[in-house]
């Protein structure tokens, strides 16, 4: 910083001596001042972060079960899709945003299946979008179990931030769709702009909006 007000000093140096010795210059609304060459400076900055904010990516977070596929309890097999999902993903992808799920799946800390078999059922549902010309971009996975205590099952937020910092991702931009408290609890931990909650139960939740149709999230970034 030291530096920089050096420069900036140096420069009102020189605009000082050139306005002498060009005494059309001599108005003081003409003269390069050291205020100036500031208020520039941060502009440019100002400017700058704007730009690295606008490269920035955004994304579609979905947690898995009870939100793309029916939620039929340690899901690893039967595979039903949620009604409107896909047009869901559909219209954030056509938008630039990466769909990235966030998932626990204790089943397989439990025992009742396993990562292999997971990642089968994962590459199934990733076909399936394909089909509806949808990237999913990654599946962020936690499989332990509650009394594991670890780091990355929500309502922590680890996973959440995992994929924000590997992708480069704008949180203030981005969108959470989950069906449990603990879904919502982690993507506002996360610093998620816009919550919702999935489900057909009456309730008061804060930091999120409520909703029982995917519908009604598209009409909320179309109005």
């Amino acid at each position: 910083m030291i530096a920089v007000s050096i420069i900036l000093a140096f420069i009102a140096l020189l605009a000082f001596i050139w306005g002498l010795k060009n005494k059309q210059f001599l108005d003081k609304d003409a003269f390069l001042n050291l205020n100036d060459s500031e208020e520039a400076l941060n502009d440019a900055i100002t400017l700058e972060n704007r730009k690295k904010q606008a490269l920035k990516k955004r994304a579609l977070f979905l947690d898995r079960d009870g939100v793309i596929n029916v939620d039929f309890s340690y899901v690893y097999e039967r595979l039903e899709f949620v009604d409107g999902i896909f047009d869901l993903c559909k219209y954030f992808y056509d938008k630039a945003y990466l769909i990235i799920v966030i998932t626990n799946q204790s089943g397989i800390g439990r025992g009742y299946f396993t990562k292999e078999q997971m990642q089968e059922f994962h590459l199934r549902i990733q076909n399936e979008f394909k089909k509806h010309n949808i990237e999913i971009k990654e599946f962020f996975v936690c499989p332990h179990t509650p009394d594991d205590n670890c780091e990355c099952r929500k309502p922590k937020p680890k996973m959440i931030l995992d994929a924000i910092k590997k992708y480069d991702i704008d949180e203030n931009n981005c969108v959470f769709v989950g069906d449990k408290i603990s879904d919502v609890q982690a993507a506002f931990a996360a610093n998620i702009e816009n919550i919702y909650l999935f489900t057909k139960d009456k309730l008061e939740q804060k930091n999120c909006k409520i909703i029982d149709d995917f519908n009604k999230i598209i009409k909320d970034f179309n109005a």
